[in-house]
């Protein structure tokens, strides 16, 4: 006979407490125990063979496989999956639990989001008021001097001096008029400092094809030039050393040359004009 699904639940929920200890019962329990759970959580309109019989027939306990004297609880999940509405109306309710859990859970964590910042915010108010509360009844009993406030809240003394007489106005308008300022101090002259030197490369040129061929490029150049500044020097003999109109080569070992306190090495190069 097919059970109808609202009883099965009704007495699964009046047998909570004995459900849950025969889920608890790992290993079973005989029938002796069975009928004192029966007892103890049957409740008083049920007897423990009617606890002991309806567990049976809802197939909610069965002999442990192997064993004839021991029962266990049976989740009955076979039995449910059997029976295709009984299994849909689970799923469904489920599916319906999960829904109203994570729903519950969205509105205590909104609540909470609420109710948290209304809970401190009257902390903070009820501390006050405890303070206030403390504080007008010690002023009742011993009065404003208790409260030392003059060494809690030093009050600030501002204190104004004389104000200034006709006499000493008069004085100083009359000083003030009467000032000479001093002239300044004349601007030193300015430094006369010498222009940067600058060599154009027509003036190279010129003085390069005067004195072709050169048997060392670099004494040429610092002795065209000697007050030229390291950086031009340095200038001229590298365009030199790449102008294509030129024929430079290496006539020797490497030598060292003196500009000013400069001390350059470098080897010698012969430098010749490219025939046309």
């Amino acid at each position: 006979m097919e059970l109808p699904l609202k009883t099965v639940f009704a007495f699964c929920a009046a047998q909570d407490g004995l459900l849950r200890e025969l889920f608890a019962a790992r290993g079973g329990v005989g029938e002796a125990e069975l009928y004192a759970m029966a007892r103890r959580h049957g409740g008083a309109d049920q007897s423990p063979a009617a606890v002991v019989e309806r567990l049976r027939r809802f197939r909610l306990i069965e002999e442990r496989p192997g064993e004839t004297l021991v029962l266990e609880l049976t989740r009955a999940a076979e039995l449910f999956r059997l029976d295709g509405r009984l299994h849909a109306a689970l799923t469904v309710t489920a599916a319906r639990l999960a829904r109203v859990r994570k729903d519950g859970t969205r509105l205590f964590d909104d609540a909470y989001g609420e109710i948290l910042p209304l809970y401190n915010r009257y902390q903070r108010l009820d501390q006050v008021e405890r303070g206030a509360v403390l504080l007008l009844d010690r002023l009742e009993r011993s009065g404003v001097a208790a409260l030392r406030l003059g060494r809690r809240l030093p009050t600030a003394v501002l204190t104004f001096p004389n104000l200034i007489s006709d006499a000493d106005q008069r004085a100083r308008l009359i000083a003030v008029l009467g000032y000479a300022p001093t002239p300044p101090t004349p601007l030193a002259a300015p430094e006369r400092r010498t222009p940067p030197m600058v060599l154009t490369p027509d003036q190279v040129w010129a003085r390069l094809s005067a004195d072709l061929p050169l048997a060392d490029l670099m004494a040429w150049v610092l002795a065209c030039w000697p007050e030229a500044p390291i950086d031009v020097t340095l200038a001229v003999f590298g365009e030199l050393r790449g102008d294509e109109r030129l024929q430079v080569r290496p006539v020797g070992a490497r030598r060292t040359y003196r500009h000013r306190d400069v001390m350059l090495e470098a080897a010698p190069l012969l430098v010749e004009a490219v025939a046309a």
